[in-house]
């Protein structure tokens, strides 16, 4: 039984199963898991990315090698870029494999997503800066339309 609260009121106690709260919490998860989505799919999208898993509101993600940089040392620098941004936060994971994974934790705010890759890939940019002294987009094809102009 709950105890009492003010003015002699009864006061549930634990999770609410069945209630509101459940309701509640279902629709958050549910929330999580499409931004998480919807976070998976803008990986996808961009070519310097690998979408390792998404499970739930969870997505593990890498940057690749990249002209000679290992993968490891790239995603390293992500990770601190992004951290310190104070706005995003990745948890570093190694896969059995060895390889260094980033994890992030969809909230249930719509817009997540954006917002977040919106974090990842400005870091991203960064770090292709620092290592390439230029910017490497991905997830278009800029590079053979530009060729493809030169060439024709």
């Amino acid at each position: 039984e709950g105890e009492e609260g003010e003015e002699g009121e009864e006061v549930e106690e634990g999770p609410h199963i069945g209630g509101d709260t459940f309701e509640v919490e279902q629709v958050y998860g549910q929330r999580g898991e499409a931004e998480a989505e919807a976070f998976a799919r803008k990986v996808e999208s961009d070519t310097r990315f690998e979408l390792r898993w998404q499970r739930g509101a969870l997505v593990a993600f890498r940057l690749l090698d990249w002209l000679g940089v290992d993968a490891d040392t790239l995603n390293l620098e992500l990770l601190a870029d992004t951290n310190s941004s104070g706005r995003t936060w990745l948890a570093p994971s190694r896969l059995d494999s060895g390889d260094i994974v980033l994890i992030s934790a969809m909230g249930h705010c719509v817009g997540a997503a954006v917002r977040r890759w919106a974090d990842v890939y400005n870091a991203a940019e960064q770090v292709m800066l620092r290592h390439f002294g230029g910017f490497f987009c991905g997830g278009c094809d800029c590079l053979a339309q530009i060729a493809g102009t030169t060439l024709s």
